[in-house]
């Protein structure tokens, strides 16, 4: 039989779990987003590109369409990474003091870059009647 004492710990231990699997469920999801992050924008790119040289409108339209995709990955990604990083940032405090600021300025750099990349998705998404040819395919070159 157990002692009220091994309550708490036995509930502790159970949301220790349970935070565990959270954070390694976002950061499944996250990696597999970061790599799609990664592809999709080049693979538009390479679509838009024939599209315009050759004047495929095919390949416009799968520039299109998976913009769309670019668009809920990015969007998706993003969440998840937030949320990792908002995970990470108590374990921060624990660290010697030099290496809790380069950590915590590299995250602070990604932050901005997020920001930045997320301005010029949209861009890219809703100017697809707004922008002309090459005004709209250099607007995706983030890079």
């Amino acid at each position: 039989m157990l002692g009220i004492d091994a309550l708490p710990l036995a509930a502790s231990e159970s949301n220790l779990l349970a935070a565990r699997e959270l954070m390694a469920f976002t950061l499944a999801f996250h990696i597999v987003l970061a790599c799609l992050g990664v592809a999709l924008p080049a693979m538009i790119l390479t679509a838009n590109w024939l599209g315009l040289k050759r004047g495929d409108a095919d390949a416009m339209r799968l520039a299109r369409r998976w913009s769309k995709a670019m668009g809920v990955t990015f969007a998706v990604g993003a969440v998840t990474g937030h949320r990792a990083q908002l995970r990470v940032r108590p374990a921060l405090a624990e660290l010697h003091v030099p290496l809790r600021r380069r950590l915590r300025d590299r995250l602070r750099g990604r932050g901005a870059l997020l920001f930045t990349e997320a301005i010029f998705l949209a861009i890219y998404i809703y100017g697809w009647k707004r922008l002309g040819g090459w005004a709209h395919f250099w607007s995706e070159c983030r890079w």
